[in-house]
């Protein structure tokens, strides 16, 4: 970064970097830290490359997917729950962060935005002994799924976001109203940005 207050550069000089990112079928870049100069380019077809390593491809939503199941048993009783994103919609990338979860952790983690259109379920079983069995559809939201995230999701600046871990090429986390773990304060999350 070469940076003049007034326009001027002076006398003449030598600039030179040492990238690790291609610069074959580059179509630009999505996000580049100051900090640690980390660089987060796309590809002409699509690919994301976070420092020159391979992450995803925007065109290919089932590697974004998601889905987290739990099962609680107890005696004459059980609880079965599950969330799962798909069709991911990109809507951004924050920059890349350590992530700390109750249930997943990154040290070198990409933020995925969903944008509306993202799908989503959530299904939930109960059942306990003497009683009759309940299922549900309904989402934190309200709304029956499996469904796609509309305008009313993302209202108030409340965001979905994915989290991608670089090192292993998985999703492994999902920050959302929508995930019940979070929205009940079940479970917690923290982040640092590189």
């Amino acid at each position: 970064m070469i940076l003049s207050a007034d326009g001027n550069v002076g006398d003449s000089y030598t600039f030179q970097i040492n990238a690790t990112n291609s610069s074959e079928n580059l179509d630009g870049i999505l996000l580049c830290t100051e900090k640690e100069f980390n660089l987060l380019v796309v590809t002409l077809d699509g690919g994301l490359y976070y420092d020159g390593k391979y992450t995803f491809n925007l065109n290919n939503v089932d590697q974004l997917s998601w889905n987290r199941d739990e099962d609680l048993t107890w005696s004459g009783g059980y609880r079965h729950r599950s969330h799962k994103v798909y069709n991911v919609q990109f809507g951004g990338i924050k920059t890349p962060c350590t992530w700390r979860a109750t249930s997943a952790s990154s040290d070198n983690a990409i933020l995925i935005v969903c944008d509306v259109g993202t799908g989503f379920s959530y299904m939930q079983s109960y059942y306990q002994s003497g009683s009759s069995h309940e299922m549900s559809f309904v989402d934190t939201h309200g709304k029956r799924t499996p469904r796609n995230l509309d305008e009313d999701d993302l209202a108030n600046g409340n965001q979905h976001i994915l989290v991608f871990d670089v090192n292993t090429g998985k999703v492994i986390d999902f920050y959302s109203t929508l995930n019940i773990y979070y929205l009940s304060g079940g479970e917690s999350a923290s982040w640092t940005f590189h």
